[in-house]
């Protein structure tokens, strides 16, 4: 009887140590070598050679996602969809061989809208309009498979052209009275472009009127003069070059300030925490 409480006894002692090693840090030896396990943390063991290996940190793992905030980001857009499909092209004229699609992923960017032209004497002509704003801030990201041939984005009143700003000739360009370059470009690469611009009186971020900066990777360049004066803009006109031809120009995470957006929202991509 004394040998069988004795066991019982040394039974409810293990249960209580085992039960207690998860709340504690606490160092075991295996095979003469020592480990040291911590609170809420996952372990992978080698059983090769008894090394355990720290898998997750179960509080704070986070997984980043190539998705990026803004007023535009074609999350909800299928693979394939194109023209005035795509929620964001409103008007469509492309010549034969060039157009818009949405394509599945681009280096690091998830849901990529794709503008190609493969017309030597034709281009695709692209619409995106909103409503009217006097002053504003656009922000997207800015990519093309040929820095030396005319990629455009061209912000207007219904067909009066305002900001005009362009990748070609290897630079970022903007037109008033002729090409301007404002800094070198590069193929392949994607850049974050942050656009402010004043139609009205003036004072949006220190603008006068019929100005606008052009901020490109976090440096900004101007103020530099519209290509016409307008009262407001209403729509960016997106176009390549007749005589350029065999190349494509992409867009992403497109951010308007009037349309529930703020500036710097889609510096990062979006995050959830499990």
């Amino acid at each position: 009887m004394r040998i069988l409480k004795y066991f019982i006894g040394l039974l409810i002692l293990t249960s209580l140590f085992l039960s207690f090693i998860p709340f504690i840090n606490t160092t075991l030896a295996l095979d003469d070598i020592n480990y040291t396990f911590k609170n809420d943390i996952f372990y992978e063991n080698n059983s090769i050679d008894n090394n355990f290996v720290e898998y997750n940190n179960v509080k704070n793992m986070t997984t980043f996602t190539n998705t990026y905030n803004a007023t535009h980001s074609f999350t909800n857009q299928i693979d394939g969809t194109n023209s005035t499909n795509i929620d964001y092209i409103d008007f469509d004229v492309s010549a034969i061989n060039t157009g818009v699609i949405i394509i599945e992923t681009l280096e690091s960017h998830d849901k990529v809208i794709e503008f190609f032209d493969n017309n030597n004497s034709g281009l695709y002509d692209c619409i995106n309009g909103f409503i009217a704003q006097a002053s504003g801030t656009i922000e997207w990201f800015w990519r093309t498979t040929d820095s030396n041939k005319g990629n455009q984005l061209i912000f207007r009143e219904g067909i009066t052209r305002g900001p005009r700003i362009q990748i070609d000739v290897n630079n970022f360009q903007y037109y008033s009275g002729g090409q301007n370059n404002i800094i070198s470009a590069l193929s392949n690469t994607w850049y974050h472009i942050r656009l402010d611009f004043e139609c009205g009186g003036g004072g949006y971020l220190g603008l006068a009127p019929d100005e606008f900066f052009i901020t490109i990777n976090g440096v900004q360049y101007g103020p530099f003069d519209f290509n016409v004066a307008t009262d407001n803009l209403d729509n960016v006109w997106i176009t390549s070059i007749n005589a350029d031809t065999g190349y494509s120009q992409y867009i992403d995470a497109i951010g308007y300030t009037w349309n529930f957006y703020n500036i710097n929202d889609n510096l990062a991509p979006l995050k959830y925490i499990h």
